[in-house]
C-alpha cells in the first residue's frame, strides 16, 4: 500500500437554496468516500444577522475563521510529504490573506484543481488565466473538451487536463418518473436570467414553470406561467417530474447572448445536471458545450432560439417524449451516484499510482 496521501482542502459552506454550493458539497462528499484526510477552509463561512452587535460578532467570526484556516494550512505544511497531492476546488472565494497562502501552496505542492467556473470568461473581457492558480497545478479537472482546448489556447499548458463531461448531482432518494406534459421548466437564479421577460412574452402554446429566487412580481401569474417557489437543491428534485428543463443564459431569446450567454460555449451548467438527476429531457442552446452530450445521447433538443420550442412541443408525441426520458435515465443514474467525478479522479489516481 502506498504511503502517499491526497489532502483535500474542504470549504465549510452553509447548505442552502443554491446549486452552486450543491456542486461543491457533492464533490466533497464523493472525496470523503476515498477516506482522504482534509483541511477545513472556514474563511468563506460566517452567518450575518441584523443589528450592530450581530455585525460586530460577524466581523470577529470572519477574522477568527481566517486565522483558523491558516492554522490548519500551517499544520498540514508540517506533515507534508513531497509526494503527496493537494485537492482544491476553483475558484476559491476566500479573503485575500487566505488566497495568498493558498496560492503559495499550489506553487510548492503537487495539486489537483477542479474547475467550477472561470470568472474571467464569464464576467470580464480581461484574460488573466495564465497568471492564475490554474497554470501552477499538476492536474486540472475541467468541464469538457471545449474548455480544455480554450484553456490551452490561452496558455494553460503546464497541467495535465482531465475532462469531467458532466457535473454530478448526488441524489439522497429516488425520484418519480417524468410525466408527459407540454411544459418547460426553468430552475435557478431568476433575477440573473435576463431573458425571462422576453421568453414569457413570446406567443406560445406551452406553460412555463419557474423555480428559484428573485422572481419579479409582475411575471408571476401571467398567462401560461406558474411560479412554484424556491427549494433546497436536494428537495427541488422531487418537484421536477414533468415536461422539459431549459438550460439558457443571457438577455435574449434569439440566442445565448452577452458575456454570460457566450460563457455557455465552454462550461457545463450545473442546471443541466439538476435536470438529468430529475429525469427530464432538456432544451439547450445549439452552440453551447452541453449541446454536444445532449445531441450525442438524445437527451432533448438543441435549439438556436427559444422561439423554436413551441413548434417542437406542438409536434412531439407522448411516445417520443418517453423515449427521451429513457435516454436521460442512463445519465441520471451516473450523476446520482457521483459517477462522472469518480471516473475523472480515478484516472488521476491511477496515473499517480495511488489506487
Amino acid at each position: 500500500m502506498s504511503k502517499r496521501k491526497v489532502f483535500v482542502l474542504k470549504e465549510v459552506l452553509e447548505d442552502g437554496y443554491n446549486a452552486g454550493s450543491k456542486a461543491r458539497i457533492d464533490i466533497d462528499e464523493i472525496l470523503a468516500r476515498y477516506g482522504f484526510p482534509y483541511i477545513s477552509n472556514y474563511s468563506g463561512y460566517a452567518k450575518r444577522l441584523p443589528g450592530v452587535k450581530n455585525y460586530l460578532k460577524y466581523r470577529l467570526q470572519c477574522k477568527w475563521n481566517r486565522l483558523k484556516t491558516i492554522y490548519h494550512m500551517y499544520k498540514l505544511d508540517r506533515r507534508w510529504n513531497d509526494k503527496d497531492l493537494l485537492f482544491i476546488q476553483f475558484p476559491d472565494y476566500s479573503p485575500a490573506i487566505v488566497h495568498k497562502y493558498l496560492y503559495k501552496w499550489v506553487k510548492n505542492k503537487k495539486t489537483i484543481v477542479l474547475i467550477h467556473d472561470i470568472d474571467e470568461w464569464r464576467y470580464t473581457n480581461q484574460n488573466k488565466i495564465v497568471d492564475s492558480i490554474l497554470n501552477d497545478a499538476e492536474y486540472l479537472v475541467v468541464h469538457n473538451e471545449r474548455m480544455k482546448q480554450r484553456l490551452q489556447v490561452e496558455g494553460i499548458i503546464k497541467p495535465k487536463i482531465v475532462s469531467l463531461d458532466v457535473f454530478d448531482y448526488l441524489m439522497k432518494k429516488e425520484v418519480k418518473d417524468s410525466v408527459y406534459f407540454k411544459s418547460v421548466i426553468f430552475a435557478g437564479n431568476l433575477t440573473k436570467s435576463q431573458f425571462l421577460k422576453s421568453w414569457i412574452a413570446l406567443e406560445r402554446n406551452y406553460r412555463i414553470d419557474l423555480y428559484g429566487n428573485g422572481l419579479v412580481d409582475d411575471i408571476n401569474n401571467e398567462n401560461k406561467v406558474k411560479y412554484h417557489g424556491s427549494y433546497t437543491a436536494d428537495d427541488l428534485l422531487e418537484h421536477l417530474s414533468y415536461g422539459f428543463g431549459l438550460v439558457w443564459d443571457g438577455d435574449s431569446v434569439e440566442t445565448c447572448s452577452g458575456k454570460i450567454g457566450e460563457y455557455t460555449r465552454w462550461n457545463n451548467p450545473h442546471k443541466f445536471s439538476l435536470y438529468m438527476a430529475a429525469g427530464i429531457p432538456v432544451f439547450v442552446w445549439k452552440e453551447s458545450a452541453i449541446s454536444d452530450i445532449v445531441i450525442k445521447n438524445k437527451l432533448g433538443y438543441a435549439v438556436g432560439s427559444l422561439k423554436e420550442i413551441d413548434e417542437i412541443l406542438l409536434t412531439i408525441t407522448e411516445k417520443e417524449y418517453y423515449e427521451l426520458c429513457e435516454n436521460v435515465k442512463s445519465i441520471q443514474k451516473k450523476v446520482g451516484i457521483g459517477g462522472y467525478f469518480t471516473v475523472a479522479l480515478d484516472r488521476i489516481l491511477e496515473q499517480e499510482q495511488i489506487m
